[in-house]
């Protein structure tokens, strides 16, 4: 290091500095992407919990209305459940379809594929129902709505309860994965700042020794050449600008010493 020239030394001591700047930026730019993609995950994973909550509801509501639909006689109140049946129906599409865009990781996937096969059985007892009201086999209809529908719904049910429980899990296992990772971040940003603390005044003294100490050699050299001390011993141990003034001294003082001589000489 004492070869190098002043000019490289500040500059690696600024390039120190700015490292350690740029390293603490890369921690916080890293850190706030991170969180951001939890969040993001989160914010999507309780989406579709939101999503199935409605869905479930509109399955219940569709059980009743559909038992109620079996069961009653009235031409009107028929008519009105027949309606609402159908709404449902769409409701209930809707949310499928928007699942369907949603889960695309495979566990997902493939809890909303049982769910999928839950449902087509779902239906085929709806559509048995509605045939047999169609063709007046109450019985049959009113058979089916007491022993088999709520079996199959319970099934339903349950196969959104088991993709809604997998998202709560991973929306718990995001948010510790965000406080794990603002903790990491915290201690990384930490080790940085003590190591900025430790190698940056370490880092800065040596540079400023590697420069004032040959600096007072040749102050001290220059001192003595005013008060005419030729005597003075001038070490060069580097080939810097400090190391090329300390020897242009050096070279100075052995003239000057070869002058004087002459001019001693001379005058004997």
């Amino acid at each position: 290091m004492k070869n190098l020239k002043i000019s490289t030394r500040l500059a690696a001591a600024f390039g120190f500095i700015l490292s350690l700047a740029l390293i603490l930026a890369l921690i916080g730019i890293w850190n706030a992407i991170t969180a951001q993609s939890i969040a993001a995950e989160i914010g999507q994973r309780r989406q579709a919990g939101q999503l199935m909550d409605q869905w479930t509801r509109a399955i219940d509501v569709r059980a009743n209305q559909v038992m109620a639909y079996a069961l009653i006689s009235d031409p009107a109140l028929v008519e009105y459940f027949k309606e609402e049946i159908s709404g449902a129906a769409v409701r209930i599409k809707n949310y499928a379809d928007q699942a369907d865009a949603l889960f695309t990781v495979p566990e997902s996937r493939r809890l909303f594929q049982r769910i999928m096969e839950e449902r087509a059985n779902y239906l085929t007892i709806l559509d048995a129902i509605h045939k047999a009201l169609a063709n007046r086999q109450t019985t049959v209809a009113t058979d089916i709505v007491h022993e088999q529908l709520p079996a199959i719904n319970k099934t339903y049910l349950a196969s959104i309860e088991a993709l809604r429980a997998y998202q709560q899990e991973q929306i718990d296992l995001a948010q510790r994965q965000a406080t794990d990772q603002a903790v990491l971040s915290e201690r990384i940003l930490a080790l940085a700042a003590i190591l900025a603390l430790i190698l940056g005044p370490l880092f800065a003294w040596r540079v400023m020794r590697a420069i004032t100490q040959p600096l007072r050699h040749a102050v001290a050299a220059a001192e003595a050449i005013a008060r005419r001390d030729l005597s003075h011993v001038i070490r060069v141990d580097s080939h810097n600008e400090i190391g090329q003034l300390l020897n242009a001294l050096a070279t100075m003082t052995r003239n000057l010493r070869g002058a004087l001589g002459e001019v001693r000489e001379g005058s004997d």
